[in-house]
This record gives structure tokens, C-alpha cells and sequence, in this order.
């Protein structure tokens, strides 16, 4: 052994080689492999961050949904009115022996627009008197 290494005690060297292992110590004297780490406010500050950001997430959630719920039951009450709509024969005017375009024309529209809501349910058929009078003002049966 050279001259420095017979002051110490063998086992002081071996904890010195595990030492330097371990990399530099810590600002608390923990062994850590980067130097001291991070500050507790710097830790206090992440894990505030990350709960905020999981808090954030859940109320966007909450709110999301509730306004998917509220859409979903003004669809659901648009497509019932369509229905009542689309199912409404056409009456011809006496006076002028034609329906009202106005009349065929609500009545195309609530058809054409329950389709196009994709709404649950099946349509009734469309009454003749629609179908003549539709095909008469060029408007779709749908």
C-alpha cells in the first residue's frame, strides 16, 4: 500500500470508493446521482401544478358533459316536433283547389330536417296528400 493509504482504516476507503459511486451528495447530505436536486418550494411547486391540472381537467369534464347533456335533450326535442310535422297531412283549399305551398313546404322541411338530425325512431310514411302536393311543388318527400 502506498504511504497515503496506511493512515486510514480499510473499511473508511471502501466507504469512500461507494461514496464516489453514489455521485455528490445532496443539499441534506442524501447521496443523489445529480447533485442536490431540487428545492422544496420547486417541489411544492410541481406537485401544486399537478393537482391543478388534474382539478382543471375534472371540472372541464363536468362541464363538457353538461353541456352535452343539454344539447342532446334541445336535438331530442327538435326531432319530436319534426315528427309531429312530417306526419301532418296536407289539406287542399277549397277556394283555389291547391294545398298551400307554405303548408307542403313545413311539412318537406320537418321531414327533410328529422333526417337529417338522425333522430331515433322511425318517421311515419308521408300521406298521399303530401306526396301529390310535394311532387306538384318540386319539394322532397323524405
Amino acid at each position: 500500500m502506498s504511504e497515503r493509504g496506511r493512515d486510514r482504516d480499510p473499511q473508511e476507503n471502501i466507504e469512500q470508493i461507494i461514496g464516489l459511486a453514489r455521485g455528490p451528495r445532496g443539499e441534506r447530505g442524501e447521496a443523489g446521482g445529480a447533485g442536490p436536486g431540487l428545492s422544496s418550494s420547486a417541489r411544492y411547486a410541481i406537485i401544486f401544478l399537478f393537482v391543478f391540472a388534474v382539478l382543471l381537467a375534472g371540472a372541464n369534464l363536468l362541464f363538457a358533459s353538461s353541456q352535452v347533456r343539454h344539447l342532446r335533450s334541445a336535438v331530442l326535442t327538435q326531432c319530436h316536433f319534426d315528427r309531429d310535422l312530417g306526419s301532418v297531412p296536407v289539406t287542399v283549399n277549397p277556394g283555389t283547389q291547391r294545398a298551400s305551398k307554405l303548408a307542403v313546404t313545413l311539412v318537406s322541411d320537418g321531414r327533410v330536417a328529422w333526417y337529417g338530425l338522425h333522430c331515433p325512431g322511425k318517421l311515419p310514411p308521408p300521406t298521399q296528400s303530401f306526396v301529390r302536393w310535394a311532387a306538384f311543388y318540386h319539394l322532397p318527400t323524405r
